[in-house]
């Protein structure tokens, strides 16, 4: 049964017994990233649209997908039904940017909408004040998402509506110290290093996350381990980033970006320091490198690349010295996770903050149990941090509500060098037969 069938059962639903019916609507919601772009699901009544949209299952990528959903059932059938319809869209969950360019214009022309969009965006604005405008609306959707969490031939994938890790088959790869990349069906092994005589090196792998085929791919242009890995875009427009690391004698200040359609890696602007083992994450169309080594010592400057002007540019430093640092994007800001500011291996800090652009400072948040250089990644609005040192098998999620990290199910084997990365909607329903 294909998703015309699903569409037939709600359009016409006094035509089918109730529990088909609700059965459906479960269906629905698990699976809405293959529904939201049918022009037949904006054929919906108001009600059965809001009994998808609202629940706290709805298996959905970003609340922004929920939104361009919801406007486009009112611009095809009654705009009129506005405010009614955005108490059922979780406005706050959207980045500020993104309410003040998209949702606020929509709106201003509705007066019983706008009060929605001035809360949510208060909320963004004054995040000591959060309890004020909390609601079922601010409440985080359970979205069955994932985590892939990486240390050499070893794997484990979470999922987020069991809260659960299942150990996978180890991978066929001989090397560590690698970066991640994940898209389409395709996770990308890149870099990493091999005991001597190899070293660092340049080779990247892809393996086929349904077959478990390994190829080879086009090598980097240069050897690096201890990497950052940032994806930009989607689809054919998808580009993978490689940030600094280590060569074989020196830290790198170069970047790399590997085009997916002509598969091939090229030079980008470098950053101004040569970082080994920084952290990077990416908001919109910004790479953020923060902290690592240059060689010498620990750094903890900022520098951020603007991917459409292909230029870095520095920012206000973190508070802390950050060697092995952990970065994350999460909502509209960047976290710096653990590290450390001494020798490595020896007392991993376990501090934490969080780097908002909007006004290019830090600010120290609740810390990490343990820390070390562990895997880290988001889960919507929330970054988690995977493992650390010992080697550690605890999972820490924190909810930037209460200023409080709490403990996911832990790792089947306690890792340090874990690398994690968040696996696509598209990719919910893949096997990972590897």
């Amino acid at each position: 049964m294909g998703v015309s069938y699903y569409l037939d059962v709600l359009l016409n639903s006094n035509n089918f017994d109730t529990h088909i019916v609700d059965n459906v609507f479960d269906y629905v919601r698990k699976n809405f990233m293959d529904f939201y772009k049918e022009d037949r699901f904006y054929q919906l009544d108001f009600h059965s649209f809001v009994a998808i949209i609202s629940s706290d299952d709805l298996n959905v990528y970003s609340e922004e997908i929920v939104f361009e959903s919801a406007k486009n059932w009112l611009d095809i059938n009654d705009k009129t039904q506005t405010a009614s319809m955005f108490q059922f869209v979780r406005l706050p969950l959207l980045s500020a940017k993104y309410l003040m360019s998209q949702v606020e214009p929509y709106a201003y022309s509705i007066p019983e909408a706008r009060p929605l969009v001035i809360d949510s965006i208060s909320y963004h604005l004054f995040p000591n004040d959060r309890e004020k405008y909390s609601s079922a609306r601010t409440r985080q959707r359970k979205s069955f998402r994932r985590l892939l969490g990486f240390y050499g031939k070893n794997a484990e994938l979470y999922d987020a509506s069991k809260n659960s890790w299942t150990q996978l088959k180890p991978l066929n790869i001989n090397k560590r110290n690698y970066g991640v990349a994940i898209f389409e069906n395709t996770l990308m092994i890149i870099g990493g290093y091999m005991d001597s005589p190899a070293g660092s090196l340049n080779t990247v792998e892809s393996i086929d996350i349904n077959t478990g085929v390994v190829s080879s791919m086009a090598s980097l242009q240069h050897r690096r381990q201890n990497i950052g890995v940032i994806v930009i875009g989607e689809g054919k427009s998808t580009s993978v980033y490689v940030v600094g690391g280590w060569g074989d004698v020196a830290c790198l200040k170069t970047v790399e970006r590997y085009d997916s359609v002509s598969m091939t890696w090229s030079y980008v602007a470098p950053m101004n320091t040569g970082r080994d083992a920084c952290g990077v994450a990416s908001i919109d169309d910004k790479i953020y490198a923060a902290g690592g080594r240059d060689g010498t010592i620990y750094l903890k400057s900022l520098e951020v690349y603007d991917v459409k002007k292909n230029q870095w540019e520095t920012k206000a430093p973190m508070n802390q010295t950050r060697g092995y640092c952990m970065m994350a994007s999460a909502g509209d800001y960047v976290y710096a996770i653990s590290g450390y500011s001494g020798v490595y291996g020896i007392n991993p800090l376990t501090s934490v903050e969080r780097y908002d652009a909007r006004n290019n400072s830090w600010l120290t948040v609740a810390s990490v149990s343990g820390g070390g250089y562990a895997g880290c990644s988001a889960l919507g609005i929330k970054p988690v941090f995977i493992g650390g040192s010992g080697p550690s098998n605890i999972v820490q999620e924190y909810d930037p509500d209460t200023n409080v990290w709490r403990k996911l199910a832990p790792l089947n084997t306690g890792n340090e060098l874990m690398f994690a990365v968040q696996i696509p909607w598209c990719l919910d329903k893949s096997k990972f037969n590897w």
